[in-house]
C-alpha cells in the first residue's frame, strides 16, 4: 500500500457552515492521522514515511490553530481552544500559537483565559522551579539566589530555571538547589522563541515540576510561560518585583495588557499591599509576599546623613538611570565639593560599562566618582542613591 498526502476538504469550502462546526472539522482530521500512524507501524514503514506523516501532521496542527485565530471568536475561542487542544495535544499546539500571537501576546491570554485546559490542580506544590532571564548582576538575582536554598530547607525540591547559560559572576545556590538553563535568548523572536518556550515546556515536563514561578513579569514571552506550565497543569505564578505604576513609564500600552496577560496565571505575587488591591480590582488573583532579607528595619541603624559621601546601587542599563545619577552628581559637586558618588554594580556587557565610564569622563567628573562591584555590607552609613525606575522598594 501506498500513503498519500491528502487534502481534508469536505465540508470546510461551503460558505453554509459555521465556523464552530467547519473548525470541528479540523480537529477531526487527528483520526485520519492516528490511522495514517498505524498502518505505518503496522506495516513496518514508519522510518519510510516518518517525515512525511511529520509533515502532514504540522500541517493539519498549523492550519487548525490558524482557523481558531480568524474564524472563533473570542466567545467561543476558550472552549474551541479545549477542542484543538484535546484533539491534537498542548506540545503539538504551543509552537504555532508562538509564530502566531508572537507581536501580541496579550490577545493570546485574552481569547484562552478560562479554557478548561489550562486549570491546574489545588494543591500545596513540592516541586517548585524559580525563572529568570539570569542569575547575576540584579536584584531579582539576589531574590532568587536567597529564596531558593531557603525554600528547599524546608523540605521542598527547588529549580532555578534561567534564559541565559550560567555565568561565572552568577550568585551561589547550594547542592540542595538545581540549575537549568534554557540556553535562548530572553527577548527571542520566530524560530528562537518557539524553540525557547519549548525548552521550557520540556524542562518543566522533565523535572515533574508542580509550580513555576516567573519573576519576569514584564517579558513579552510571559504569555508563552505561562501556557507551557499550564498546559500541562502546572501552576504558573508571576512574581511582581515592581510597582504597578512602573508600567506607565516603561511601556504604557503595558497597563492594558498585562492584566489580561497576569489573569491567565494561576496568581501574581507583590510586594506591598496596595498592589494586591490595585490588580485584584482588576479581576487578577494577587497575593502579598514581601521579598527575603538579612535586614530587620526595626533594628537598622538610620544613616546619619552627617557625611558626604552617596552610594548608588544598580546594574549599569537603561532602566536603572545610573546616567542620571551621574548628570545629578554633576550639579551636586558644585553645590558640594567634597561630595563623593560611589557606584555599586556594573554593566551588563563591557559596552555598557564603557559608556558610563565615558559620561564621567565627559564631565570631569573622575575625582567625584569611584566605582566598585563589592557588596558594602553596611550601607546604613551612606547616603543612599536609587534612580531606577522599577525598584520599587529600593
Amino acid at each position: 500500500g501506498s500513503i498519500y498526502h491528502y487534502h481534508f476538504g469536505i465540508g470546510i469550502s461551503g460558505v453554509s457552515a459555521a465556523p464552530i462546526e467547519r473548525f470541528a472539522v479540523f480537529c477531526k482530521r487527528n483520526v485520519a492521522l492516528a490511522a495514517i500512524k498505524a498502518y505505518a507501524a503496522e506495516s513496518g514503514k514508519g522510518e519510510k514515511y516518518g517525515r512525511a506523516i511529520q509533515a502532514i501532521e504540522d500541517e493539519f496542527v498549523q492550519s487548525t490553530v490558524h482557523l481558531w485565530r480568524h474564524t472563533i471568536g473570542d466567545a467561543d475561542a476558550a472552549a474551541m481552544f479545549d477542542v484543538m487542544v484535546e484533539a491534537w495535544g498542548a506540545r503539538e499546539v504551543l509552537p504555532h500559537l508562538c509564530d502566531l500571537y508572537a507581536d501580541d501576546p496579550a490577545a493570546l491570554a485574552r481569547r484562552v483565559v478560562g479554557a478548561r485546559s489550562l486549570q491546574t490542580a489545588a494543591h500545596e506544590p513540592r516541586r517548585i522551579a524559580l525563572h529568570y532571564h539570569r542569575l547575576a548582576n540584579g536584584g531579582v538575582e539576589r531574590v532568587i539566589a536567597t529564596l531558593a536554598p531557603m525554600l528547599a530547607d524546608k523540605g521542598l525540591a527547588v529549580s532555578v530555571i534561567t534564559d541565559q547559560e550560567p555565568a561565572t559572576d552568577d550568585y551561589a545556590l547550594p547542592s540542595s538547589v538545581t540549575r537549568l538553563a534554557l540556553g535562548y535568548p530572553t527577548h527571542a523572536h520566530g524560530e528562537e522563541l518557539r524553540k525557547r518556550t519549548m525548552a521550557l515546556f520540556d524542562v518543566i515536563a522533565g523535572q515533574r515540576l508542580e509550580a513555576v514561578v516567573f519573576n519576569a513579569a514584564l517579558s513579552p514571552a510571559l504569555v508563552f510561560n505561562i501556557l507551557a506550565a499550564r498546559l500541562q497543569g502546572v501552576s504558573a505564578i508571576v512574581a511582581c518585583h515592581g510597582a504597578p505604576a512602573t508600567k506607565f513609564w516603561n511601556a504604557p500600552v503595558l497597563v492594558e495588557q498585562t492584566p489580561h496577560i497576569y489573569r491567565l496565571a494561576d496568581r501574581t505575587t507583590v510586594l506591598g499591599r496596595s498592589f494586591t488591591a490595585y490588580y485584584r480590582s482588576l479581576g487578577i488573583h494577587s497575593v502579598y509576599i514581601p521579598n527575603p532579607t538579612f535586614l530587620d528595619p526595626a533594628t537598622t541603624a538610620v544613616a546619619s546623613l552627617e557625611g558626604q559621601k552617596i552610594l548608588w546601587v544598580g546594574r549599569f542599563s537603561l532602566e536603572k538611570r545610573v546616567m542620571d545619577a551621574i548628570t545629578i552628581m554633576d550639579r551636586v559637586r558644585k553645590a558640594c565639593p567634597d561630595a563623593k558618588l560611589i557606584l555599586l554594580g556594573k554593566g551588563e556587557t563591557e559596552a555598557h560599562a564603557e559608556e558610563v565610564w565615558s559620561a564621567i569622563r565627559r564631565l570631569g567628573l573622575e575625582r567625584e566618582i569611584s566605582r566598585t562591584i563589592h557588596f558594602v555590607a553596611l550601607v546604613s552609613r551612606w547616603r543612599f542613591g536609587c534612580a531606577s525606575r522599577n525598584a520599587a522598594f529600593a
